[in-house]
């Protein structure tokens, strides 16, 4: 009798963008870089992760315009003709950090389940 190894993870799954990884080691250094370059979500391998700092001007009534930055990360896949999908990560300026990788791992079962329900 054989004992079997039984992996959680999908065998294809997307991965982070060349930006993303070179952000993710401007950020925490050579143990970023290592754990942005090994680090899959999602079920489609042609998914590419690309996280993106949006910043607007928020009006207040008191102090007039205020920058606010926000989070998102955006899904694109090259062998689709679909256009990209954009998720909110964070209200604010999200660090880089495993805290943001966990995120986004959440976040793409959330997109998978989209990309299902939207097939004909």
């Amino acid at each position: 009798m054989s004992i079997q190894k039984i992996n959680s993870q999908p065998a294809f799954s997307g991965k982070l963008s060349a930006n993303t990884v070179k952000k993710f080691a401007e950020a925490l250094g050579d143990n970023g870089l290592k754990t942005a370059g090994k680090f899959r979500a999602g079920k489609n391998k042609h998914d590419n992760i690309d996280v993106i700092y949006h910043s607007y001007p928020e009006i207040d009534i008191y102090k007039g315009k205020i920058p606010m930055t926000d989070t998102y990360m955006e899904v694109s896949n090259s062998h689709s003709k679909k256009p990209p999908v954009r998720l909110l990560l964070a209200k604010g300026k999200m660090p880089f950090g495993q805290d943001m990788l966990d995120l986004i791992r959440v976040k793409m079962k959330i997109v998978d389940k989209l990309k299902n329900k939207t097939k004909v």
